[in-house]
């Protein structure tokens, strides 16, 4: 296979990065749940993409047609750039902070540059043909990969070109881009990972893979860099492009790999986890299986790595022992009134696509090729859209770890700030009885499914925690995270539908649903219904009263098969 060849295993290297890795890692780092502490809205058209920067005292969010400075303890905006009237394109790309300087490509062709501590000017550069789509920078200079297929080299404090010629690249460069060991390393459309040396403009290595992933993003290890092609995870000298080791995993990954001193972590499109020893010499042969699809690599996070999904739902993930497991689980809900842009053809609405202003504002993108789960730039469904009250938004932009708290950016231009020293949660999750009406007479005998809604938008459900008795009965039941819904389904006697119970006989149930928060807090509330399998089956749906929407999503009373 030609994919990561010229493999040469270098155990001291190997074990000096891994010793420098874990004296790096802050004792104060997020390794479990933590509370919301605030959440900040920005206005928007599309989904932001471009990953927030933790600088200081300050992080940096690019959203819409603005770069906005927040305090990461109380979320309060302190100001944002430009100051005056919005330039005529979105802030899209990711930013670079180069000392004083913020650096903010615009799909308006001119790269910004403001001062980091009170968002004034400091210069701007117009590219020519090109956009920015891909920036790194080193301690002096902004490296800027082009739509026209260029690298673009400025002088972060100046504006003033860093190269005297811009550099012609043979390929389009695709996903993140890194600098390590002062080699810019990058995947092209075609099938290849470059290395440009950063002074001297020169290729340093070429590699061919037979796979460019979904999302492709190199990650940073000392002199080294991880690459991802198919279900290979290969460590690789930045600086010649040979490769310490390779492992080849049971299935395909996304384009990035999460490094923590734990391990790392890699995770598939469709939400299978994995976990690798640093060393390459072990992995784990049974992932970890979440709900839902996957776009953005997963990100590290002090000792733990975060997998986010398109359903709106993020895991903080514990890759030790080759076992990777759950720590913390939180699904981002959307604010009051937002709606979701759907493709008639779908059930219910995909995550990602644009957006029109969050709260009362428009989320686009039906469910996709994924099914579910769509996102920015997966089209799918029907031609037919209608709008639907949005039950979660997802973060499209790369999950961030910084100390003991995680900053998360969503589709509708809000960032969450979590951290138990900034938030506090008292309260336990929410519980309601969507369909039917608590009180209610009705067959239980025919297909019925009985739905409710259990969210936290303190610390996030346990889901492990949630039980549902009819009358001191446990039943089975179905609990999808995106929109906190959860599905008790009555069947006929041999109806072979996964997760199905029988039918329930006549009489009163007192139906108890409980459940925990990850901060502990317990929540318990009853319903009643009337069990007369003489009664036709009921139709009937009722207002789902957080979206305003009629009987949620999925099949109400009399539906299902």
């Amino acid at each position: 296979m030609e994919e990561f060849s010229n493999v040469k295993a270098t155990t001291t290297r190997l074990c000096l990065l891994l010793a420098g890795l874990l004296s790096a890692s802050s004792l104060f780092a997020i390794s479990g749940p933590a509370p919301l502490g605030w959440r900040w809205f920005g206005k928007t058209d599309f989904a932001p993409t471009a990953k927030p920067v933790v600088s200081g005292d300050k992080i940096f969010v690019a959203v819409g047609r603005r770069v906005y400075a927040i305090d990461p303890t109380s979320g309060t905006e302190l100001f944002h750039f430009p100051q005056g009237q919005e330039p005529d394109g979105d802030f899209r790309a990711d930013l670079a902070v180069v000392g004083d300087t913020v650096v903010a490509p615009n799909s308006n062709k001119f790269v910004y540059a403001f001062n980091r501590n009170d968002g004034t000017k400091k210069w701007s550069f117009h590219l020519g043909n090109g956009v920015a789509r891909t920036v790194v920078a080193n301690d002096t200079t902004v490296f800027l990969f082009t739509t026209d297929d260029r690298i673009v080299a400025l002088n972060a404090d100046t504006g003033a070109k860093a190269w005297t010629t811009d550099l012609q690249l043979d390929g389009s460069q695709t996903g993140s881009a890194v600098i390590a060991d002062g080699q810019l390393i990058f995947y092209t459309t075609d099938g290849r990972v470059m290395a440009i040396d950063a002074v001297t403009q020169r290729k340093s290595w070429e590699m061919r893979i037979l796979t460019v992933p979904f999302n492709p993003m190199p990650t940073v290890l000392g002199s080294t860099v991880f690459l991802v092609s198919g279900d290979q995870v290969a460590l690789v000298a930045a600086r010649t492009g040979r490769a310490s080791y390779v492992v080849r995993l049971p299935e395909r990954v996304v384009g990035g790999v999460a490094v923590t001193p734990k391990g790392g972590v890699a995770v598939t499109e469709r939400g299978n986890v994995y976990a690798f020893q640093l060393d390459g010499r072990q992995y784990s042969r049974k992932p970890l299986e979440l709900d839902g699809f996957v776009q953005v690599p997963p990100q590290p996070a002090g000792d733990t790595a975060v997998v986010q999904m398109t359903n709106g739902a993020f895991y903080l993930i514990d890759p030790a022992d080759l076992n990777p497991r759950v720590v913390w689980e939180y699904t981002t809900l959307p604010l009051p009134g937002t709606m979701r842009k759907i493709r008639s053809g779908d059930s219910g609405g995909g995550g990602g696509g644009n957006l029109g202003g969050g709260g009362g504002g428009n989320l686009g993108g039906g469910g996709g090729n994924l099914g579910g789960g769509g996102g920015t730039n997966r089209g799918g469904g029907s031609s037919a859209e209608k709008e639907v009250p949005a039950d979660y938004v997802a973060a499209f932009a790369p999950i961030v770890g910084s100390g003991e708290r995680l900053y998360v950016l969503t589709e509708d231009g809000s960032l969450f700030g979590f951290g138990r020293d900034i938030g506090v949660d008292e309260t336990g999750p929410s519980i309601e009885m969507l369909t039917p009406p608590s009180g209610s007479a009705m067959n239980g005998f025919l297909n019925t499914d009985f739905v409710f809604r259990i969210e936290d938008q303190g610390s996030g459900l346990m889901k492990q925690s949630i039980s549902i008795q009819f009358n001191d009965q446990p039943m089975k039941f179905e609990y999808v995270p995106a929109g906190g819904y959860v599905y008790v389904r009555i069947r006929p006697a041999g109806s072979t539908q996964p997760g199905a119970n029988l039918p329930l006989s006549d009489g009163f149930r007192v139906i108890t649903v409980s459940a925990t928060d990850w901060m502990g807090n317990l929540s318990e509330k009853k319903f009643t219904v009337l069990i007369d399998n003489t009664l036709p089956a009921i139709q009937e749906r009722v207002v789902d009263q957080r979206t305003g929407s009629s009987g949620g999503r999925g099949p109400g009373v009399g539906g299902g098969g």
